[in-house]
């Protein structure tokens, strides 16, 4: 703080200072402002270490700025720590890619920093981390029950799962690949609690795979993402016994892949999970290979998904629950699809009206313009652009709108977000 109260407007401190603005609100001004000033700095040949490692630090410790995660680092139970500490860390890779870095490493890379403050070698950091997991899993009680609540394992509607990553999944999905939802074969469960509050997710990917030289229908394991482990035998339960009623094996790949912090290639974004999947999670002793997915006609980005890399499988094999548990089959209590045509055109025109913005709904435009084209619409790439160009060009715009418009349009151009 006290080398930004040197660098930062007395407007910029302000803002970042009003308990009415957003986190998300402020990090993203604090970011973009010393950005700007990092490149002044750098072509005026001035000394830009402080400012990156400003910079960095802001983007590393978004999720401290979760109150519910910060009090589970609070927690007695190992494990939840452990679990909190996950997500944190993803939290700053969210950020990074909101920010069009692939990931915080990126972030790490292009300003040269070789990591927070406090933590003086990234690698070591990281290896000390998987350390203290191992330490962890070793010691955790596999018998560990759910606590005496009713839990709903829940298939997320049509409207919900393009937006996994907010209902329970707390991950880059929805960022990278979120159309990927419509695909009829991928399908997302999570667990929701009586307050009906969402957390962890399990995406399986429909599909065959060959047992003897038969086709057998198979739901296959992609990601297990945000699921205490207390909690996943008994989730994999339920949704083994719904796809069963269909005629499919659940069934888990016999490589989980990998994972680095700032990079995922496997089933999951958190090694306690992985490592609870491989050694806690009952597999019969059938190999089931080469899963394919249903053919269909839809060609939509895969992001991390490994549905299409004829993984080889074993089926999960079924969980007996304790005398304390019961799994029980539910029902369909909402709709699971909207009773209107929903037209993006006519809203996209409504939108466009002058006269129907607020400056800060102008403002709110700006910082969600980039999710139009990571969700996919690409066709709106020149609308987005021509509308923030007009803002930034009509003198009789406000002048903070005018210059949050110009600093974004440059990071975008920056970046290559638009097409040219």
């Amino acid at each position: 703080r006290r080398y930004l109260d040197g660098v930062l407007p007395a407007s910029l401190i302000v803002s970042l200072d009003d308990e009415a603005t957003s986190v998300y609100s402020k990090i993203n001004a604090l970011y973009y402002y010393l950005f700007n000033k990092r490149e002044e700095l750098r072509e005026n040949n001035q000394n830009i270490r402080p400012i990156s490692q400003a910079i960095v630090d802001l983007i590393h410790t978004v999720g401290f700025h979760d109150k519910v995660l910060v009090q589970v680092l609070k927690s007695g139970d190992g494990v939840a720590r452990l679990n909190a500490f996950n997500k944190i860390l993803e939290r700053r890779n969210d950020l990074a890619r909101m920010l069009n870095y692939r990931d915080f490493n990126e972030v790490l890379s292009f300003f040269e920093i070789y990591g927070p403050t406090g933590v003086e070698n990234q690698k070591k950091f990281v290896d000390q981390l998987d350390e203290l997991e191992d330490e962890v899993v070793a010691g955790y009680n596999n018998g560990e029950k759910i606590a005496t609540k009713t839990k709903t394992v829940r298939h997320l509607s049509l409207m919900e799962s393009p937006y996994r990553s907010c209902v329970g999944g707390n991950d880059c999905s929805s960022l990278i690949y979120l159309p990927k939802a419509l695909d009829p074969n991928y399908h997302y469960f999570t667990l929701t609690d009586e307050k009906d509050i969402s957390d962890g997710q399990v995406v399986i990917v429909l599909g065959e795979a060959s047992y003897n030289n038969k086709k057998i229908k198979v739901a296959f394991i992609d990601k297990v993402q945000n699921v205490d482990t207390a909690n996943l035998k008994p989730m994999l339960e339920a949704i083994r016994r719904s796809v069963k009623e269909q005629g499919y094996i659940l069934a888990i790949p016999t490589y989980l892949g990998t994972f680095a912090v700032g990079f995922v290639s496997g089933i999951t974004n958190y090694p306690i999970i992985s490592e609870y999947l491989e050694n806690s999670i009952e597999k019969d002793d059938l190999l089931l290979k080469s899963f394919v997915p249903h053919p269909n006609n839809y060609k939509f980005f895969s992001g991390t998904s490994r549905a299409n890399d004829e993984l080889d499988l074993k089926p999960v094999s079924a969980f007996v629950p304790e005398e304390s548990e019961n799994i029980v089959a539910g029902s369909i209590v909402h709709p699971w699809k909207i009773d209107f045509l929903f037209d993006i055109d006519q809203v996209i025109k409504e939108f466009s009206s002058p006269n129907n913005l607020s400056l800060e709904t102008k403002k709110m435009f700006i910082l969600a313009s980039d999710y139009m084209i990571k969700s996919g619409l690409y066709k709106y790439y020149e609308w987005t652009e021509e509308i923030i160009k007009s803002w930034k060009e009509n003198e009789d715009e406000p002048a903070e709108l005018r210059k949050i418009a110009a600093e974004y349009l440059d990071l975008l151009n920056i970046a290559g977000v638009f097409k040219h």
